[in-house]
């Protein structure tokens, strides 16, 4: 079993799109979705898929 952390954002279709990584493309898998609100109050580190963090340019 592997795990995937990551934060996204509902769009408003209501559905959730993941990239998941090449190795599981044509394979069958069971996926286990655990979902909590972010409070807009603070700001929240932002990651690509797989769990790297977003690193943007100091200008």
């Amino acid at each position: 079993m592997q795990s995937i952390q990551l934060k996204a954002h509902i769009d408003s279709d209501g559905i959730l799109k993941v990239k998941m990584p090449p190795e599981t493309k044509d394979t069958d898998l069971e996926i286990m979705v655990i979902f909590q609100a972010l409070s807009h109050q603070q700001e929240q580190p932002r990651y690509k898929a797989w769990g790297k963090p977003v690193i943007e340019p100091i200008t």
